[in-house]
Order: structure tokens, then sequence, then C-alpha cells
């Protein structure tokens, strides 16, 4: 599991999507790092990021389909619809690399 991409997942309090993932996510590759976007720190961090913001925000307001997944090595974030396939989990599979037979 080392070589796995190493990423934050962003989740907020009752999202059901969100425990759902970081079930999954926390089967697979066991600690990560959990940004709840309710804390003021992640906000803060959130906005002051040119790729979050930039592709997330406008003029009035800030967007995202949460759960959303942070990739440390590019900075890129991927939420919602880039993300969510459930019935396998492709997407978040082949973005983090995690092999379908790990545990």
């Amino acid at each position: 599991m080392n070589n796995l991409k190493k990423f934050a997942l962003l989740i907020k309090p009752g999202c059901k999507n969100c425990e759902f993932v970081s079930k999954y996510l926390q089967s697979k590759v066991g600690e990560f790092e959990v940004w709840n976007v309710e804390d003021e720190a992640v906000v803060k961090r959130l906005l002051q990021d040119p790729k979050f913001a930039k592709k997330f925000c406008n003029i009035e307001e800030c967007y995202s389909d949460l759960p959303a997944i942070r990739l440390a090595e590019t900075g890129e974030y991927y939420f919602g619809e880039d993300l969510m396939d459930f019935k396998r989990f492709y997407t978040i599979n082949k973005l983090l690399e995690i092999e379908d037979h790990l545990h």
C-alpha cells in the first residue's frame, strides 16, 4: 500500500456520500487526511488555494459536490461527478491507484 497516492478527503458532517466514500477508503488504504469543510481553518485553506478557487468559486460563492479528493502530489481537486460511480469505485481506484484486490 506504500505506493498509493497521498490525498485528502473533503467531507461535511451529515453527508451520507461522504461517509460512504470514507468507509470505502478506510477499508482500502487505511489512514488518510480528512478535511471537514465546516472547519474554519479548512475553509481558509481552500479559499487561499488557487486550484480550488479557480475551479470551484465564482464572484459570488464557492460550490462543491462532496465528498471530494485533493491529490497531494498535484494539488488537483476531484468532486462529486468526477468521483461518483458507487457501484465499483472505479474512478476513485484509478485516481488513487488502488488495486481492486487490496483489502
